[in-house]
């Protein structure tokens, strides 16, 4: 969320003593019934905002207009008025009103993210590209603008592209990274090119080991090219390297180091990569591959009480006993 829609006690005080004319505003819990908003622009805005807030924006375009007609240098005014013309599907205008933003305060990069995304909206990637091509120019190096100027440029069939600046993120954002080989992953499975993914994966997991997502990821794309072996042993590795995480006593200088830990995003591991490999067999119709890498799991006794009870029924399903 943008920075301007925090608008501070200061700021919103600041706000309403300048644009009321009599300099103060009654504060309320609720906002007052139309009826009871007194004329000014700090009160029309303030009600549009709650209103855009509420989603009822036909009553808050009526209000936030009157307010940025009046106003249109404010920018928690125009910011208001435009998500509510984006709302409303009002895109020419409010791509107006984002242009007075970018003029007026051209390296925010809020304003800038925004216009490229109801560019992106009317099918204009180019402009959305240029955008964000300029925030980067600027110096603005984001997790946000990298990843959309990457999907824009995959959708528009230009993958190595695409990938050329999600590489040029992770040597930016290395706290990042995570997040980034899971997009590359995405952008060469729209491009059809999933024989790829095995290597970009092994290449992740190295660099980002404590990520269980890309383990996850990694395990399933040697599926997706029929290297059914290389995913058991992928899964294995997943488990031996988790096992040993939470066995080993925390190291406070890791804590500290984006190639050692996962993702702010990133999910927490399985129990078993290994029980969810079987699991995807079992799901797509393979119930006796489920078993046969259950099975020495099982009997080593590293199997827990409910994957050996659901071994016991996939045992019963297939008439193994």
């Amino acid at each position: 969320m943008p920075f301007i829609k925090k608008v501070s006690f200061i700021l919103m005080l600041n706000l309403i003593l300048i644009l009321t004319p009599n300099g103060f505003v009654h504060a309320q819990d609720d906002p007052p019934s139309e009826e009871e908003v007194p004329y000014g622009v700090a009160s029309s805005w303030l009600y549009g905002h709650y209103q855009l807030a509420e989603g009822n924006i036909d009553e808050a375009l009526g209000h936030l207009h009157f307010a940025y007609r009046t106003h249109p240098d404010v920018p928690e005014v125009a910011w208001d008025f435009q998500e509510a013309l984006v709302a409303g599907k009002y895109f020419k205008d409010a791509l107006e009103v984002l242009d007075n933003l970018v003029e007026q305060w051209p390296q925010e990069a809020a304003y800038r993210l925004q216009r490229s995304n109801v560019y992106l909206q009317i099918g204009k990637e180019k402009n959305a590209l240029a955008d964000l091509r300029k925030l980067r120019e600027f110096g603005v190096i984001d997790l946000d603008v990298v990843i959309r100027e990457a999907t824009i440029l995959s959708g528009m069939g230009k993958t190595d592209q695409a990938i050329d600046v999600c590489r040029a993120g992770l040597a930016d954002l290395p706290e990042h990274g995570p997040r980034l080989y899971l997009t590359i992953s995405v952008i060469l499975d729209q491009a059809g090119k999933q024989s790829e993914l095995p290597e970009l994966l092994d290449e992740a997991v190295l660099k980002y080991p404590n990520s269980p997502q890309l383990h996850d990821i990694r395990m399933r794309s040697y599926l997706a090219v029929g290297k059914e072996e290389k995913a058991l042993q992928a899964a294995q590795d997943a488990d031996t390297h988790f096992m040993a995480m939470m066995a080993a006593p925390v190291n406070e200088t890791d804590l500290d180091d984006p190639d050692t830990m996962p993702d702010a995003g990133d999910s927490s591991p399985p129990p078993s990569f290994v029980v969810e490999l079987a699991d995807i067999f079992t799901q797509q119709g393979f119930p006796e591959k489920g078993i046969k890498i259950l099975e020495p799991l099982f009997e080593s006794g590293e199997l827990g009480k409910e994957p050996s009870l659901w071994l016991a029924r996939l045992h019963l399903g297939t008439n193994d006993l």
